[in-house]
C-alpha cells in the first residue's frame, strides 16, 4: 500500500536555506504562510516559525519555497525521515522538537512497537541521510553550482567581500575627510573635478 504522507522542507527564498522540516499530508506544507499572515501566531505551538515566515514575507516575497524530501510514505517512514532531516540540519531550523519519532511516541502511546516497525524506522533514517546530501546537491545545481559545499563557500566569499567593501568605503571616507580637514587645497580641487566628471 502506498502511503499518503510526505516530508517537506520550507526553504528561505533569500538565502535558499531550509528553515523548517515537517511531515504532512494533503496541503499541509502550504498552510504555514496563511497561518503566518493571520493574527493568531501566539496561539500556535511554534510562534518562532511563523515570525520567521513573516520576516521573509516582509522582505517583499509573496510566498516561501518548498522542497519535498520524501513522498508516498507511510506514517512511520515519514516520522523517521522527518527526524533524520531535523538531525541533519542540527538546530538551524525553527523546529521546536526533534520531530519524527518523538511525536510518534504520542501516536503510539500505550502500544508496543513490533520489532519490524523499529527496524523499518532505523533503515529509513539511515537510508535517507544519503538522500539529504543528494537533495542539497540538486538544490545547489539548480543555482549553478557543482555541489552544496561549493555553494556554501560562494555565500561565505560574498559575505566576506561585502564586509571588505564596507571597510574600504569607510577608510576612503576617512581619508577624504582628513585631507579636507588638513586644507589640502589641491586635493579638494581634484576631488571636485572628479565628481563633476561623473
Amino acid at each position: 500500500m502506498i502511503g499518503q504522507f510526505y516530508v517537506y522542507g520550507l526553504i528561505n527564498p533569500i538565502d535558499h536555506q531550509c528553515f523548517y522540516v515537517g511531515k504532512g499530508s494533503g496541503k499541509r506544507f502550504k498552510r504555514h504562510v496563511s497561518v503566518a499572515k493571520s493574527n493568531h501566531i501566539s496561539q500556535q505551538k511554534n510562534p518562532y516559525l511563523y515570525r520567521k515566515i513573516n520576516k521573509i514575507l516582509n522582505c517583499g516575497y509573496n510566498d516561501i519555497d518548498y522542497e519535498f524530501f520524501g513522498e508516498s510514505l507511510d506514517e512511520v517512514e515519514a516520522y523517521a525521515l522527518e527526524a533524520a532531516y531535523i538531525d541533519y540540519y542540527k538546530g538551524s531550523t525553527c523546529n521546536i522538537s526533534r520531530g519524527g519519532l518523538s511525536d510518534a511516541s504520542n501516536y503510539l502511546k500505550g502500544r508496543k512497537r513490533m520489532q519490524s516497525t523499529k527496524d523499518k524506522c532505523r533503515m529509513s533514517a539511515t537510508r535517507n541521510v544519503f538522500a539529504i546530501q543528494k537533495s542539497k546537491d540538486i538544490r545547489a545545481n539548480k543555482m549553478g553550482f557543482n555541489s552544496w559545499s561549493e555553494y556554501q563557500k560562494n555565500v561565505e566569499l560574498r559575505t566576506n567581500l561585502k564586509f571588505l567593501d564596507s571597510i574600504m568605503a569607510d577608510i576612503k571616507e576617512d581619508l577624504i575627510n582628513e585631507r579636507i580637514a588638513d586644507n589640502d587645497i589641491d586635493y579638494v580641487i581634484w576631488n571636485k573635478q572628479r565628481r563633476n566628471k561623473q
